[in-house]
């Protein structure tokens, strides 16, 4: 089984500090939806980023996303339109017919190359979150026990948190906390 592909695809919070990330993620389950954005996206195309680097291996090094995401299954987010981006340089655009534009990420090498992200998307303002389909990720604990105790339900799974950089390569699956959160 190779380490570098997931059969999940990941939304990561995007703050400056994890107390600004749990309010984001509770915001997220409170709506129970990702909203979309258009940050960062030629063309102004409103979509929900998600990445498909193993959780284990996105937070090696440092950047603007912290260990709060929520989790989904790869193929439950294709079927409801989501894509891998397409890597291109910028002058390459305006090639793709409308209906790929927005899957588009500049790819300059060295200055700008975010491909390490494996960047997937979905067009869309919003995507409501099915209990059954999503599982959230927070770094520790004492998150998931907060989590757990605010927002306790049956329908919701497991709390596992982002696999630390010195776990042994043995042991890159999440654990699983006995934690519910909605």
């Amino acid at each position: 089984m190779r380490t570098d592909i997931s059969q999940y695809l990941y939304h990561w919070v995007k703050a400056d500090t994890e107390e600004l990330a749990i309010e984001i993620l509770c915001k997220i389950i409170e709506r129970r939806q990702l909203l979309g954005g258009d940050g960062f996206i030629k063309g102004k195309h409103k979509c929900i980023c998600f990445t498909e680097t193993p959780m284990n291996l996105f937070h090696r090094e440092e950047h603007r996303y912290k260990k709060f995401g929520v989790r989904f299954e790869k193929s439950y987010i294709f079927s409801r339109g989501g894509r891998p981006v397409i890597y291109q340089p910028k002058c390459d655009y305006e090639l793709l017919p409308n209906s790929l534009k927005w899957r588009h990420v500049t790819f300059e090498p060295p200055k700008i190359d975010f491909t390490w992200e494996r960047e997937w998307r979905i067009e869309s303002e919003r995507l409501e979150i099915a209990p059954e389909e999503v599982t959230f990720i927070v770094p520790h604990e004492g998150y998931g026990q907060c989590l757990s105790t605010t927002y306790y339900s049956k329908e919701y799974r497991e709390v596992v948190y982002a696999v630390p950089e010195d776990e042994p390569p043995s042991h890159l699956l999440p654990k699983n906390y006995k934690f519910m959160v909605i």
